[in-house]
């Protein structure tokens, strides 16, 4: 598989995963970027939803970093998820 194709992949699984959890899906914007062995997830959030997708004791990005991260790794990279505003 292809970086660029490892991409889309990974923006699709985090869209897919955080979309049934905020209110304002139109809001929602998420980037990957690539380097050589790393990819980086920013998953942009409207304010009131960012509690949603940390989850109690921040279980809930813990799993989507889990599952992610799972994927990446199949494919020899490392996944980093940051949450921002």
């Amino acid at each position: 598989m292809e970086a660029e194709d490892l991409k889309i992949k990974m923006l699709e699984m985090a869209f897919n995963c955080v979309e049934p959890l905020v209110d304002r899906e139109d809001l929602v914007t998420i980037k990957a970027t690539l380097t050589s062995s790393y990819i980086v997830v920013t998953i942009s959030l409207d304010k009131s939803d960012i509690g949603k997708v940390i989850g109690k004791s921040g279980r809930t990005i813990q799993a989507i970093r889990t599952l992610l991260g799972s994927v990446a790794n199949r494919y020899r990279f490392r996944c980093h998820v940051e949450v921002e505003e």
